[in-house]
Parts: C-alpha cells; sequence; structure tokens
C-alpha cells in the first residue's frame, strides 16, 4: 500500500531572500482501482518570491529607482498543474454478438490536464500563460468472427501533450505460431519544428530447439 510520502506532501523553505512553498498530491503510482476502471490524477501548486537584492540588484540602483517614483519589489511566481485519467478493460458483450465478430472493443483511456503560471516582475508587470494536455485511446480486436481468439489486434492513440503538438500512434498485432508479430507507427505534428514519424515491426515468436 501507497504511504504519504510517496503520493503527497508539503514543503516550504526560505534562504538567501527566496521563499516559497510547494504542495502535490497524487494517485499511486498504478493508479487506483475500481472494478475494471483505473483512475489516476496528479496535483502541484509553487509559488516562489526572490527579493530584488536575491535577484543581483544594489543598494544604489533600489534608491535611484525609489527616488524616480518606481519603487523595486520581490519577483512574484505562482504555478499551478494538475491532470486526471481514466483507463478501463471492457468485457465482451459490450456491443451486439454480431457487431464484436468484426470489432470487439477491449480498453480505452482518457487523459486531461491543465497548468497555469503566473509572473509578477520586480516592476509590478504581471504575465500569465497556461497550457493543457490531453489525450484518448483505445484497443480492439478485429475479424474476431473469421479468427476467434487469434483474431487481430488494433491500437489507436491520439495525444495532444500541449496546445502546439499533436502525437496520433497505431499499432496491429497478429498472432503467429504461438507468438504475436505487430506492425506499429506514429506521427507527431508539431507547430514550431519538424514532423517526425516512426513506422516498424517487432514480434515475439518462439523457435523450436534443435537436438
Amino acid at each position: 500500500m501507497a504511504n504519504w510520502e510517496q503520493i503527497g506532501g508539503h514543503r516550504t523553505s526560505d534562504r538567501g531572500g527566496v521563499s516559497g512553498s510547494q504542495f502535490n498530491i497524487r494517485t499511486p503510482e498504478k493508479g487506483l482501482q475500481a472494478g475494471p476502471v483505473n483512475l489516476s490524477g496528479a496535483y502541484e501548486r509553487q509559488t516562489q518570491s526572490v527579493t530584488p537584492e536575491a535577484l543581483g540588484m544594489s543598494e544604489d540602483f533600489l534608491r535611484f529607482m525609489q527616488e524616480q517614483g518606481t519603487p523595486v519589489q520581490s519577483r512574484e511566481e505562482e504555478s499551478t498543474t494538475w491532470n486526471v485519467g481514466i483507463a478501463a478493460h471492457l468485457p465482451g458483450g459490450v456491443l451486439p454478438p454480431f457487431m464484436e465478430k468484426v470489432l470487439r472493443p477491449k480498453s480505452f483511456n482518457i487523459k486531461y490536464g491543465q497548468s497555469e503560471q503566473s509572473v509578477t516582475n520586480p516592476l509590478g508587470e504581471e504575465f500569465e500563460q497556461s497550457d493543457r494536455m490531453r489525450g484518448i485511446g483505445g484497443q480492439a480486436q478485429i475479424l474476431r468472427g473469421m479468427f476467434g481468439e487469434n483474431a487481430p489486434s488494433v491500437g489507436v492513440q491520439y495525444m495532444e501533450p500541449n496546445r502546439r503538438d499533436r502525437v496520433l500512434s497505431g499499432s496491429i498485432g497478429v498472432p503467429v505460431a504461438g507468438g504475436n508479430v505487430e506492425l506499429y507507427g506514429s506521427r507527431n505534428i508539431n507547430q514550431e519544428r519538424p514532423n517526425e514519424g516512426i513506422v516498424g515491426i517487432r514480434g515475439r515468436i518462439p523457435f523450436p530447439l534443435l537436438r
């Protein structure tokens, strides 16, 4: 059983003009199982304050800025990140029998998360930015009416790790001689750098020992 040191904690610090706090909590590494459904999630919040002196500003400069009517303050930063995920293994019978002969869903997963950050610089100017992550995917057997338990398995996963990038991956596995051969591929669609793709074959086939 996971303990609290593994799934969360709170920490504060104050040293050399830099102070802050961090709080985080998450589900155990393998998630929380509720029947065929697995739940996962995490939450983290951080704050930090850095004095002008810790930023390397001299007393003469601070005094000058004060005389100019532009007092310099500490740099303040706050960030929050959270994510949740649901994964489920599906038993048979989700679809009508005649449909499962063509497509039998085996599992699916959904993920979503957000991050937000706000910064106030020493001149009092505020900056904010945010991002999000989301994804969905699943696995299924196809053509069970023709191949039975040896039917091919397919998997598809769509992921957006942030608002700029997208990743689409898939695979199809075919049982062969007590093993399995899988064709897989993925495509990264990026806004700020070249797109990338990969296609390959992997598998495990037992060979009889030679005597």
